[in-house]
């Protein structure tokens, strides 16, 4: 039982709307997302990006100044896209629910 109640602890935590997932992300919180296509930039740094856009810190033609490939910022452009109109559980969630996509945890850097 012990055990059980340690690894709920250690358990990334899966906020209800993008608006609680962006701050959870600001406080440090590890959070259960998915992996994104890249070619070759780091996952963090694309979610990252992703919460900054959600954020309004940075628009879509800003994105530009990221050192991402076209496909990676049309990856976060996406993102922002589908998670301000889909609940953010259910958004995660369906990614990771095909078994085609990995699922993972991150937290802000």
């Amino acid at each position: 039982m012990a055990e059980q109640t340690q690894a709920q602890e250690k358990a990334p935590v899966q906020p209800k709307t993008w608006q609680e997932a962006l701050n959870m992300w600001d406080d440090g919180h590890e959070l259960s997302l998915f992996e994104v296509e890249s070619e070759g930039a780091d996952q963090r740094a694309l979610w990252g990006a992703a919460f900054d856009f959600l954020r309004g810190t940075v628009s879509q033609d800003a994105l530009a100044a990221y050192s991402f490939t076209q496909r990676e910022r049309d990856v976060v452009d996406s993102i922002v896209a589908v998670a301000r109109k889909t609940p953010w559980k259910k958004f995660i969630q369906q990614h990771i629910a095909s078994g085609h996509i990995s699922g993972m945890a991150l937290k802000k850097s």
